[in-house]
């Protein structure tokens, strides 16, 4: 059998079936140190992934800290950076290779507070970590019945209680852009939507609570309500996290069952912002086990739980079946 032969004549290799010994050859072209046409190299897979680029696509060497304001700050903490991670620095002027503008630099080490200390991205890079999701794309790093106070960078760990996550535990970058998030959820409801590339998964919550989990207020930890369950997340899984404000919506019971409660515009005191009042509206709900009411106004909430006291607007719907 000819090299071409021994070259293609293999069994096809999938996520699935590879193991994570993995070894892949390469040629430089333009290493003519072993022959005309090229040098053949052995590269392990994580050097690989540098190599290509993937290591930004994958967000695995992403934004380590919050931008610095300019060299110095950066060399100043070298503390919190890691060998392989990338900073920003928002004023690179310092440098002299750097005209004007930002630039990103990854920690190659040692601390030394030194600018070489670091390697400056390329153009191609700089580009390349700008235009991916780095900011919302994370590698889930722990999923556990009781996390930690901190995750990695570009990570993002679950904490479970039987068959619900409670808790979502964000990196520093990505707890930045929570604040303003934080500042709303006294006004609105904020809903966290994670697709999880790796099992094909969507999964949505609401976000009840943000604390910080850390004395030094660097990680948010959110609170979420029911609705994702942890065998949908496992470490290593890669997923796009999204953040969505919405109008708050109360919520009222009314014949044992809950409904959207919608204030009369009139009734604006906002200490009653929850409270049924007179003229009120509720909104698709049950008024039984087989009827549903699209909207109806209160004419008497204080015998709610009464026919009687409800305009109901709308055809409702009736007979709907249940089958166990």
């Amino acid at each position: 059998m000819g090299l071409e032969g021994r070259l293609t004549s293999r069994n096809r290799l999938t996520a699935t079936t590879a193991s994570n010994n993995l070894e892949f050859y390469v040629v430089d072209v333009d290493d003519k140190s072993e022959h005309p046409d090229g040098s053949s190299f052995k590269v392990n897979k994580d050097d690989l992934k540098v190599i290509l680029g993937l290591d930004l696509l994958l967000n695995e060497s992403t934004l380590e800290n919050p931008s610095y304001p300019d060299i110095p700050a950066m060399l100043a903490d070298q503390v919190n950076q890691n060998l392989g991670k990338i900073q920003h620095v928002i004023d690179a002027t310092a440098d002299i290779t750097v005209a004007e503008g930002y630039a990103y630099y990854e920690f190659i080490g040692p601390a030394q507070a030194n600018l070489a200390n670091y390697r400056k991205l390329t153009d191609q890079e700089a580009n390349l970590l700008q235009n991916n999701t780095a900011l919302t794309t994370f590698n889930v790093q722990d999923v556990l019945e009781l996390l930690g106070e901190t995750v990695d960078s570009s990570r993002i760990s679950f904490q479970y209680a039987g068959v619900n996550v409670t808790h979502i535990l964000f990196n520093k970058v990505f707890s930045l852009y929570l604040k303003a998030y934080q500042i709303k959820l006294s006004t609105h409801d904020v809903e966290i939507l994670i697709f999880n590339r790796t099992k094909q998964k969507t999964l949505i919550a609401k976000i009840t609570a943000l604390n910080y989990s850390n004395v030094d207020n660097l990680y948010y930890k959110a609170s979420v309500d029911t609705g994702i369950n942890p065998v949908d997340v496992s470490p290593s899984d890669i997923v796009d996290v999204q953040i969505n404000i919405l109008e708050k919506s109360e919520k009222i019971t009314v014949f044992g069952n809950p409904f959207t409660l919608l204030k009369h515009r009139l009734n604006n005191d906002p200490a009653k912002v929850s409270v049924l009042e007179n003229n009120d509206f509720i909104l698709n709900g049950f008024r039984d086990d087989t009827t549903i009411w699209p909207m109806a106004q209160c004419l008497d909430a204080a015998n709610k739980d009464l026919d009687v006291s409800w305009n109901v607007i709308g055809q409702k719907i009736k007979q709907i079946p249940f089958n166990p």
